[in-house]
């Protein structure tokens, strides 16, 4: 066993107040590997995506639903050391649980700021020193030239990378992304997820994205989990 991560997410469902429910999910996810959450619009995979997002950081951000039931926790894969765990709306949280970060569609970053000024401003919350910036656009394999531009003029898979150094850089180790290829061509798709492909592949983090079709993701080939309504 490797000194990553273990995520467990079992009989995990969100509903709202009409009455409409995500069916209950259950998935097992350690460091380096990557989860599709598919579904169709309305079906309620970003509603899911929220609510662990809620669960892991704790900002409702006015939530339009409720977590029904599931358990959700994170352990060290060596020492198997509970880091975090969330039961029936209880939350026990270790003070060094992973950051994470969720994302919306084509990746958001701060569209005034350069590539080097988002990083940075990611970095600093976790102390990291300008002079290593350089590291975590190269670890994304963004173009030098491209560093010192403005994320605005950029394309959606550029800003996608920009994302992901980001996160990097402000050591998050669980990436939540809905949609993130939304809005981006056939090459900034390919460029953004053969730079996450590469990043799971070195074990530095784990993934679940959401999208509407599984069609676009060949080129990592995740495992898929379709995400369903049902009528209490």
């Amino acid at each position: 066993m490797t000194n990553g991560l273990k995520l467990l997410v079992h009989n995990f469902s969100i509903s709202y107040p009409t009455g409409i429910a995500t069916q209950p999910i259950s998935f097992e996810l350690s460091t380096g590997d990557l989860l599709l959450m598919v579904g169709p619009n309305g079906c309620g995979k970003t509603s899911v995506l929220r609510a662990l997002n809620y669960v892991f950081c704790g900002d409702t951000g006015n939530l339009p639903f409720s977590i029904s039931s599931g358990i959700v926790s994170i352990y060290q894969n060596e020492r198997r050391r509970v880091l975090f765990k969330h039961k029936d709306n209880r939350r026990e949280l270790d003070p060094g649980l992973v950051r994470l970060m969720a994302r919306g569609s084509g990746a958001i970053v701060f569209l005034t700021l350069t590539a080097f000024e988002n990083v940075k401003l990611a970095a600093a919350s976790v102390g990291t020193k300008k002079k290593d910036i350089p590291q975590f656009l190269d670890a994304v394999d963004l173009d030098s030239d491209l560093w010192h531009r403005e994320t605005r003029f950029m394309s959606g898979g550029e800003r996608g990378r920009v994302a992901l150094a980001a996160m990097l850089s402000a050591e998050r180790k669980v990436l939540l992304a809905d949609e993130p290829l939304i809005g981006i061509d056939r090459k900034g798709r390919e460029a953004f997820l053969s730079v996450l492909g590469s990043l799971l592949s070195s074990k530095q983090m784990l993934a679940i994205i959401t999208d509407q079709t599984a069609l676009h993701y060949d080129i990592i080939s995740p495992p898929i989990l379709e995400i369903a309504t049902r009528t209490n």
